[in-house]
């Protein structure tokens, strides 16, 4: 059978007037410097997006870093959430409900400490992806200042991992707000609390995680430096009784001692008792981790 000389893929004359068309408008109008161009050939389809949509573009279609930021964010909470309302189920007297106050806290810090690792990760490729991919000195190269590519990458991993928190805690809400049992000391105020609380922690990990990769110029070692390095051993250090005020310094600790009181059951008079001394540690890690990473962002050799 003699082969065919047509091609196996073949535009329809609308499709090739529509594309001859978008490569005229291209030509007579060129690209601005904060705007990128996607296009996806199957469709012809052409659209424009500033650098901060074209950020968050990225981290969304890099489906593997998406589906583990899904998982660790929704995906363990629901499963363990499902799990205990299935065991409250068959036994009441000995497994208590999702809406237990108690219960409810357990589960709020282990959505945190996932949350934030997902937000770690996020950050630090958010920090890092532009660079070692190899598109570093094209977008610089349209005009861009490094500062605006640096803001837009932050922004674009806050906006990410606070969708998928936020998605996480209304459904966590939710299930154990309709769940409570009789007389329960779980209330709306304490859940908005302990959501804030989580919110403040994730997004504070997830900042700074951008500002590591930005500062090492690798992915790798600012997940390496943040999770041994202070949630790890943040949480270690939160567990004693008594231990000496530097070791407050380290923003972990800070975090963990500004727990809401549902989330601590075995507060101690040595935890912080101001709220300003927290807020100076924190706002100190994340101006400290973003100037460091903006300045070496600005100063980096491509």
């Amino acid at each position: 059978m003699a082969k065919s000389d047509k091609p196996i893929y073949e535009l329809t004359q609308k499709q090739q007037d529509k594309m001859a068309f978008t490569e005229e408008e291209n030509r007579e109008q060129p690209l601005e410097n904060d705007h990128w161009v996607i296009s996806s050939y199957d469709s012809i389809h052409v659209r424009k997006m500033n650098i901060f949509e074209a950020s968050v573009y990225t981290l969304r279609h890099r489906r593997g870093l998406y589906v583990f930021a899904f998982m660790f964010s929704f995906g363990i909470i629901f499963i363990v959430s499902l799990v205990i309302m299935l065991l409250h189920l068959t036994d009441p007297s000995r497994f208590t409900a999702l809406g237990h106050l108690g219960k409810f806290g357990a589960l709020s810090t282990i959505i945190a400490f996932f949350t934030s690792v997902a937000g770690v990760v996020l950050g630090a490729t958010a920090g890092a992806s532009d660079l070692s991919i190899g598109v570093l000195r094209n977008l610089v190269a349209t005009g861009r200042s490094r500062i605006a590519l640096f803001a837009s990458g932050l922004l674009a991993s806050v906006r990410v991992i606070f969708e998928l928190m936020m998605v996480t805690l209304l459904a966590f809400g939710v299930a154990s707000y309709f769940s409570r049992p009789n007389h329960s000391a779980l209330t709306f105020s304490i859940m908005l609390r302990v959501d804030l609380w989580v919110i403040l922690d994730v997004l504070t990990w997830t900042i700074i995680s951008f500002g590591i990769a930005n500062l090492f110029s690798s992915r790798s070692i600012a997940i390496g430096v943040i999770l041994v390095g202070d949630l790890v051993l943040g949480g270690i250090l939160s567990s004693f009784s008594s231990y000496p005020g530097w070791r407050q310094a380290f923003v972990g600790v800070t975090l963990r001692q500004i727990m809401p009181a549902a989330l601590q059951p075995g507060a101690t008079t040595n935890r912080i008792e101001t709220g300003w001394q927290a807020i100076i540690v924190i706002v100190l890690w994340l101006g400290v981790a973003l100037f460091l990473g903006a300045r070496r962002a600005q100063k980096r050799e491509l």
